[in-house]
């Protein structure tokens, strides 16, 4: 079993990762009815930052050109 402070630890991450790709999906679907390219680079960087909470998500940014 983790430690209890490791275990705190992932449920942040984990909390966070999902206010990421709500954040995501809200702003990304968003663009698509808008096509606003002032929404790209906030895209681009929660692409980024979900990248680095979870190793497994995927985004290709070339779908916003």
């Amino acid at each position: 079993k983790l430690p209890c402070c490791l275990d705190i630890a992932s449920n942040e991450k984990e909390h966070l990762r999902e206010i990421k790709m709500e954040k995501f999906l809200e702003t990304y679907q968003k663009w698509l009815t808008t096509k606003d390219p002032g929404l790209k680079p906030r895209i681009v960087e929660l692409t980024r930052e979900l990248g680095r909470l979870d190793p497994q998500f995927r985004f290709d940014i070339d779908k916003l050109n």
